[in-house]
């Protein structure tokens, strides 16, 4: 049986022998050994910050628990500073569909104290009150009133857990990222203003505005839910890292706004769930994004968001994006989306373009293909307010229609797209689109990624009140069909450069990024477009020969996994491409990245003129020198390529027939984990351009059927 930690240990193993087969083998390789800097990659994977935060309250006054959560019967206490003149009364809500006064505690005397760098070790105000929360109180959202001399009182807040499921559905309120933006002590993960940026958070302070981002998103779903007549348990996404089986026996899990930290347990927790069958709503974004840890009992959460500078190496436990080194987890596999493919929708906010309106998630809302819902007066009451997220997609040959996910990434391949939107990214740095959809799994399970931290704030809106009830009565009845595979989900990468009108129909901004959205990170790329004159079946890729560096980065795969066979097929046209005599351009080059040092290059797909012959070759990078093929000068060709360490054999085709098939010793070279094209190294002198189309990367034989190409 293969469990998650034996695929951790193994892929501790094979980078190691990695590591092992280079020291053993750099005489037979010296151009691979030393890795290409050319190919490492400089991410900024810091996410948005939300500014709305900075200038939080920050004084010396209010209150925080003892404990995030409790369970009926379990005690809990008050940490308060407040320099109120007389005694006075705690007043305890919970907050619903209206807010219901639960209880008070009377007599509370304090004085007012200080929390200088509290922001890391905790302000460690005395307990003020305390008190047994009784047994009858039900599950929920609970809020405490503070008193004061001067303007309105003070919050703070805490969850009543049920011991054991009392309602269908768990709502969890995502207070990891209240934390981390929480500045009240002097400092947070992010050091707003003149505050300090700190690897360390502490628990034991009060949160900003005293509940968070509580008023702005949670809130107000609890509030619609309730009213709607939806009865849910709740508790914090914090839980799941401290209550193992906090989900068991619910069948709807849902979080919203901004769930931006998470533990590694955390992320395990939610996809076990998924897989045995549980349904999840994130109706959020920005989703999980940073791994953090817990320290202190739980009181201190930890996010260096670098692994290089914290301690802790260990996928489990180190602090940073959950898609690279070291933790190789994307969050892709479980919501579908990720930040990195989204962005920021806009000052005014936005709402989603309908894609399939036919999916019974649409039922009722009259929607048509390709209307806008969702956009309000203004950020506030759109559901694209902050940050949202997306994934790699393909469309079909009339540039616009979207028929799904480049499955590689890490998004199930049976997730079905229905809606999307402009937004810029900030971390690929292009002007992109945000996306919403659902998948399901064989064992009944079903997610539903919204995509956008503001879906809530529409749900005064008749489409987006709409469709969440569509979604959560199916869930909530498992009355639902399995979700079709996407065209290309089988294969490891797959890009048909077709989505060259994403805007018809829809909207008057152009993409003019196209032609990046579904690559890892891109560069000197500015002439690279999407044209139909291009392509051998719709839309192609338009390369201009120059600048050299150009460079167009994907991954064989989720989380950087790599492959002993790799395959791959493209189409060109080099018609328009100037190559003097002796000269040879790499287009393609894969390599091994173990995100640590540089890449080490593989192989490289080579265009040269050779004799005066325009020809290629698929080269092992320092090994033996294989044969140059002649190519079309004036056509559409197609090249296949194979790199099969079982066998030991390197394969080059073109048109399926003329190339050749060598016995190569593959087991000094490291297994590929990545392909990279453009035009990446020169030798010689080259200009014009070339189409490229068509392209797929996969650790099977590539079986798709074949377009027409010139004579």
């Amino acid at each position: 049986m293969v469990t998650l930690k034996s695929l951790i240990y193994r892929k501790r193993l094979w980078w190691s022998a990695i590591l092992f087969v280079l020291l053993i083998a750099g005489g037979c390789r010296p151009d691979a050994a030393s890795g290409d800097p050319a190919a490492v990659l400089e991410m900024d994977n810091n996410s948005g910050v939300d500014l709305s935060a900075a200038g939080a309250e920050n004084s010396s006054s209010g209150g925080y628990p003892s404990k995030v959560s409790v369970v009926p019967g379990e005690s809990l206490d008050f940490h308060i500073s407040n320099g109120y003149s007389a005694k006075y009364t705690l007043s305890i809500y919970r907050e619903g569909a209206t807010r219901e006064l639960m209880g008070t505690i009377p007599n509370v005397s304090t004085a007012n104290y200080g929390c200088s760098g509290g922001y890391a070790r905790g302000c460690n105000w005395p307990v003020a009150a305390g008190f047994r929360v009784p047994n009858n109180w039900p599950s929920g959202i609970y809020t405490v009133d503070i008193p004061r001399s001067g303007g309105s009182a003070m919050k703070t807040l805490f969850f009543v857990r049920a011991p054991k499921p009392e309602a269908r559905i768990l709502f969890l309120t995502s207070i990891n990222t209240y934390q981390a933006y929480n500045d009240f002590g002097g400092g947070s993960l992010y050091g707003f203003g003149l505050a300090e940026k700190s690897e360390r958070v502490s628990f034991n302070r009060p949160y900003m505005y005293g509940v968070g981002f509580l008023d702005r998103w949670e809130g107000k779903f609890v509030t619609w839910a309730e009213k709607a007549g939806y009865k849910m348990d709740y508790a914090a996404t914090y839980d799941l890292e401290f209550v193992p089986n906090l989900l068991d026996g619910y069948d709807l899990v849902i979080i919203a706004g901004h769930s931006e930290y998470w533990t590694y347990d955390m992320r395990q927790r939610v996809k076990s769930y998924i897989y045995n069958g549980g349904r999840f709503m994130n109706l959020s974004g920005n989703t999980m994004w940073w791994q953090v840890r817990f320290e202190d009992n739980g009181r201190t959460m930890v996010g260096y968001k670098s692994w290089r500078n914290d301690p802790e190496k260990s996928a489990e436990l180190s602090t940073d994006v959950n898609w690279d080194r070291p933790i190789f987890d994307s969050s892709f596999t479980i919501t579908g989306l990720h930040w990195p493919y989204g962005g920021y929708p806009g000052g005014n906010g936005d709402g989603y373009y309908v894609i399939n309106a036919d999916h019974w998630l649409f039922q009722g809302t009259g929607l048509k293909e390709n209307e806008l819902f969702g956009k309000g007066a203004g950020r506030d009451d759109s559901i694209h307010d902050k940050e949202s997220d997306g994934l790699a997609f393909n469309c079909a040959t009339d540039g616009s229609t979207i028929l799904g996910p480049i499955a590689g990434t890490g998004t199930p391949g049976n997730f079905t797209i229905l809606g999307l939107t402009p937004v810029a990214g900030k971390q690929r740095k292009l002007n992109g689109l945000a996306m919403m959809g659902l998948y399901t799994t064989p064992s009944g399970g079903a997610v539903f990624s919204a995509g956008t931290t503001g879906w809530v704030l529409g749900l005064q809106q008749s489409a987006v009140d709409r469709i969440t009830r569509n979604v959560m009565d199916r869930f909530l009845a498992g009355n639902f069909p399995q979700e079709p595979a996407a065209p290309d989900s089988n294969y490891l990468f797959a890009d048909r450069f077709n989505c060259d009108a994403l805007n018809r129909d829809r909207f008057s901004a152009q993409i003019t990024d196209a032609a990046r959205l579904n690559y890892i990170t891109t560069a000197k790329v500015k002439g690279a477009t999407l044209e139909q004159s291009c392509g051998v079946d719709g839309a192609g890729l338009l390369l201009p020969a120059t600048p050299t560096g150009m460079r167009f980065v994907a991954g064989l795969g989720p989380n950087w996994g790599s492959t002993p066979k790799l395959y791959s097929r493209l189409y060109l046209n080099l018609k328009d491409l100037n190559v003097k005599n002796g000269s040879i351009l790499t287009l393609v080059q894969q390599y091994a990245d173990n995100r640590v040092e540089a890449p080490v290059a593989v192989a490289a797909l080579q265009i040269g003129m050779i004799n005066n012959t325009l020809s290629m070759r698929y080269q092992p990078v320092g090994g033996a020198e294989m044969p140059w093929v002649p190519v079309p000068a004036n056509s559409f060709f197609r090249v296949d390529t194979t790199w099969d360490a079982g066998q030991n054999k390197v394969g080059f085709r073109v048109n399926g027939n003329q190339g050749y098939e060598q016995s190569v010793n593959l087991g000094v070279f490291p297994q590929p984990n990545r392909a990279d094209f453009g035009i990446l190294v020169k030798k010689g002198t080259s200009g014009g351009r070339l189409c490229m189309d068509e392209l797929i990367y996969d650790d099977q034989s590539i079986t798709a059927p074949v377009f027409a190409t010139g004579p």
